[in-house]
């Protein structure tokens, strides 16, 4: 997602991670792949410029998340009309740093949920940027079969929910009676991404995809 906002339409992002996963030699790798997909041949000029256009910062828990879009609620607010900001906003993985603070009992955990909620659609409203965050699921005796882990109340703040899942696990079909088709690939390198309006009405939007040295490649809607 990085590479391609970055690389394809020229736009600043930004890379918050709480797990230490982010590497720039991966994405190094994932836009040197696409270039030659693509038959152009990627300089040491153009490198530095895509790369820049890419910021990270390590975040590990709930009150330096909330401090930091804070600081970028009041950055964005004084850059509005004077220089580029990122147009996209990545919090990988938003899951690790709040799971912990929403016991039934922690009422302080859920109320610092809902703030970092309210303040993502407060700077991607104000400034129309785009927020990309992760989430784990747990198992629920519902139709679905998952729920977001952050609990009931989390599902009201995304605009779009795209759940994850190996095609050796069981995703939501696309309608009740259409079951995936067969693949050339092994089972293990192939995902299916089904995107979710919401928790009640689901979208029977679902897409099979695989991750290789591009990245994310589709392989059919």
């Amino acid at each position: 997602m990085c590479a391609t906002t970055a690389t394809k339409f020229g736009l600043n992002v930004l890379y918050i991670d709480s797990s230490c996963s982010f590497t720039a030699r991966r994405l190094l790798e994932i836009m040197e792949a696409q270039c030659r997909e693509c038959g152009e041949d990627l300089t040491e000029e153009e490198v530095e410029k895509r790369m820049k256009k890419i910021r990270c910062v390590t975040i590990f828990d709930a009150l330096s998340l909330c401090q930091f879009l804070h600081e970028l609620h009041d950055r964005y607010t004084t850059q509005q009309m004077t220089e580029e900001y990122e147009k996209l906003v990545i919090i990988d993985s938003l899951g690790a740093v709040l799971s912990t603070l929403i016991a039934p009992t922690f009422l302080a955990g859920r109320s610092l949920m809902t703030q970092i909620g309210r303040l993502i659609k407060l700077i991607s409203s104000k400034f129309h940027v785009a927020f990309l965050t992760s989430n784990f699921t747990v198992g629920s005796g519902g139709v679905e079969g998952s729920k977001p882990a952050l609990g009931s109340s989390w599902p009201f703040i995304p605009h779009n929910i795209i759940f994850l899942s190996p095609t050796s696990s069981t995703p939501p079909p696309s309608s009740p009676s259409e079951s995936p088709p067969p693949s050339s690939l092994p089972s293990s390198s192939v995902f299916t991404a089904c995107l979710r309006k919401s928790s009640s009405l689901p979208s029977h939007c679902v897409v099979r995809y695989q991750i290789n040295e591009c990245g994310i490649v589709c392989m059919e809607s």
